[in-house]
């Protein structure tokens, strides 16, 4: 392979590789025809261009100032994209536990509820067994009498 065979590149890959659109290389190919002619080579149905041709379409500096800044705020744009997915995740993980917890605390409260009316319940036979207890008192002493019916 002849040193220009080696440095080839696909419009594609340079495109890619430089952070610019496979459009904008195209035009740039067009205007300068002239000046690329025998460094732009179509093989297998793909456009190729050598070295020479790689240098010349490099953009100016500030395009590629610009080019630049544009492909760091498309990775921090990713990342942000990355950052809102997990975050969403988090989100509906914390409102799926919610919900159980919401579920959890509503059947403990019915255990409340079931309790409390238990213990009003055992309250008032107590209640009422005391009250028995003091009619049936009525007969001991006046001394016991007066200490459960007070």
């Amino acid at each position: 392979m002849s040193e220009t065979e080696e440095k080839l590149m696909t419009v594609n890959e340079y495109a890619a590789e430089n952070h610019v659109s496979r459009q904008s290389v195209n035009s740039k190919i067009n205007r300068h025809k002239d000046e690329l002619k025998g460094h732009v080579f179509i093989i297998n149905g793909r456009k190729m261009i050598d070295s020479f041709a790689q240098d010349f379409l490099k953009p100016t500096k500030d395009n590629a100032l610009l080019i630049n800044k544009n492909a760091e705020l498309e990775k921090s744009l990713e990342n942000e994209k990355i950052l809102c997915k997990q975050n969403k995740s988090f989100a509906s993980s914390q409102g799926n536990k919610v919900k159980v917890m919401t579920v959890e605390l509503e059947t403990k409260n019915k255990l409340i509820a079931e309790y409390e009316d238990r213990i009003k319940k055992m309250e008032q036979s107590i209640s009422e067994k005391d009250a028995i207890n003091c009619r049936e008192g009525q007969t001991h002493s006046r001394a016991y009498r007066q200490g459960c019916c007070i």
